[in-house]
């Protein structure tokens, strides 16, 4: 028997009914995932993000599969929120820059570079320290396998051993071998630095 795409996802329906049940301690877990998500993004909020991913999830954008947990689903819409906003912040800098050069290659020699950007704040760089600080938490999470960032993710939002051990299904060996690759990761990033 072939199950057909449609039945593997909830609908928007009941997507929108998932989240209005969702309990205290599920709201408290996508509150803290939301809280570390922004920490790598300067001008953004939790709660910004949270909206972020519900609108998407409520608009059909994004499609929750059944049997995924709230967490685990939405841990998953807020990492890709943090990837898209810096790859926009990236393509806004490379039109800065292209602006830039167009407007100071075209106006008046004496053109000082700093001028144009004060006539266009909205488009100034990110702090350079956030953005250090995005890309060396995205490159650590990036260099883990699925089960080790979700382990991380859980246990910076507070997750106790047990808790993660339960949401993944990890026995005690399992949980320790993820933990000593996590280890490992920030101990080669620590030597890059």
């Amino acid at each position: 028997m072939v199950i057909s795409d449609e039945s593997k996802y909830y609908t928007v329906e009941e997507a929108e009914a998932q989240i209005q049940g969702l309990s205290d301690i599920e709201w408290a877990r996508l509150t803290k995932l939301a809280r570390i998500r922004a920490r790598a993004v300067p001008d953004r909020t939790s709660e910004d993000f949270l909206q972020e991913a519900f609108l998407r999830v409520l608009e059909g954008d994004r499609r929750w599969p059944r049997g995924l947990s709230p967490d685990r689903f939405f841990a998953q819409i807020l990492r890709s929120l943090v990837s898209d906003y810096w790859k926009g912040r990236e393509r806004e800098k490379q039109r800065l820059d292209v602006r830039l050069a167009t407007e100071v290659g075209a106006g008046d020699p004496d053109d000082d570079p700093v001028d144009v950007i004060e006539r266009h704040p909205d488009a100034a760089p990110t702090p350079e320290e956030a953005h250090h600080a995005a890309q060396t938490l995205e490159e650590f999470l990036g260099e883990l396998d699925a089960h080790a960032r979700d382990v991380v993710e859980w246990q910076l939002a507070g997750y106790t051993k047990a808790e993660i051990q339960s949401d993944f299904g990890l026995d005690d060996t399992a949980y320790d071998t993820i933990t000593r690759r996590i280890r490992r990761s920030l101990a080669k990033l620590a030597v890059e630095e």
